[in-house]
């Protein structure tokens, strides 16, 4: 057998490992709630999203037109640093057959299903001049014109870099999508979104009524491949030490106390501007600034290298 073959509790060796509970009584009998050491239940809602590649038929776009790459980049911020969650995520599932002896009968496994070409949702709000429906306009036109459904890519199919092979290959996203414990520190669960096609810009939010003023909720709806493996487990984890390291840029602060806040920072300026001399790198623990996004930098107008197939 091959040594890289991943066996038994190995294919678990990145993820948070459940704490042993053989030595708790737990809900059996009297329950003991003095002992909470025996209760360490999950805790949902701790989750990151960190963009892969982008379509290549988009980065053409964004090497062209300094204003559209802006927008592109503005479009990956919201989506790892506003995203709000996830839906459509299936259970794996079993189908079964029948053996009988045509009186009784017991069904068994014989096969498990797990999710892989399916449709997730992400959840977002969409901001004021419709960053998100722009860019998924500009996707969805690109891949068909919707009044001759000819794929041209919004003129750039001839460019260097496409060289008039269009292709799917050319039209997704790839994302990494991290579930972690209540520490943001273990990982619970990872997941690869690969062949990412979001299938609708949300023209529907333009809709209005006298009176009613309400901000728009956007649901990207994905035709993806899920994949999850231990070599995606392993590459989540080490996003998420990333993440908790502080001289890495993808650090996230998530200690309220020390964030370097833009009011905090005016309010030093301030006390200086009388004569004080407060300096905030002399405190414990002290960070210079708030998270950014997974890519950086993310100013140059030529982003192509970042988002290679």
């Amino acid at each position: 057998m091959a040594d890289n073959v991943v066996k038994g509790a190995n294919m678990y060796q990145f993820l948070k490992i459940p704490k042993n509970l053989m030595n708790y009584n737990l809900l059996k009998g009297v329950t003991d709630f003095s002992n909470l050491a025996q209760f360490d239940n999950y805790e949902s809602g701790y989750s990151f999203l960190i963009t892969v590649t982008r379509p290549k038929m988009l980065t053409v776009m964004a090497e062209q037109d300094a204003g559209f790459d802006s927008l592109l980049q503005s479009y990956q911020k919201v989506i790892e640093c506003e995203f709000l969650g996830i839906d459509n995520i299936d259970d794996m599932t079993t189908e079964t057959q029948q053996i009988s002896n045509g009186i009784t009968e017991i069904n068994v496994i014989t096969k498990v299903v797990r999710q892989a070409g399916t449709t997730v949702s992400l959840r977002y709000k969409e901001k004021s001049g419709g960053l998100m429906t722009k860019v998924h306009t500009a996707y969805l036109r690109g891949i068909k014109d919707p009044y001759t459904q000819v794929k041209r890519y919004n003129g750039y199919l001839n460019h260097s870099s496409i060289a008039g092979e269009a292709g799917y290959d050319k039209e997704c996203w790839t994302y990494l999508y991290g579930v972690t414990d209540n520490t943001f520190t273990q990982l619970e669960q990872a997941f690869l979104l690969c062949n990412c096609q979001p299938t609708k810009a949300d023209y529907s939010i333009y809709n209005s009524e006298k009176g009613t003023i309400e901000f728009k909720d956007i649901t990207i709806e994905l035709n993806t491949f899920m994949v999850s493996s231990n070599m995606v487990d392993l590459c989540a984890k080490t996003f998420l030490e990333m993440m908790n390291d502080e001289t890495n840029d993808l650090y996230t602060e998530v200690n309220s106390w020390r964030a370097a806040y833009k009011g905090v920072n005016a309010l030093r300026d301030r006390t200086n501007s009388f004569g004080g001399s407060v300096d905030y790198s002399n405190l414990p623990g002290a960070v210079s600034g708030l998270p950014q996004t997974s890519m950086q930098p993310v100013a140059s107008a030529n982003t192509s290298s970042l988002y290679s197939y």
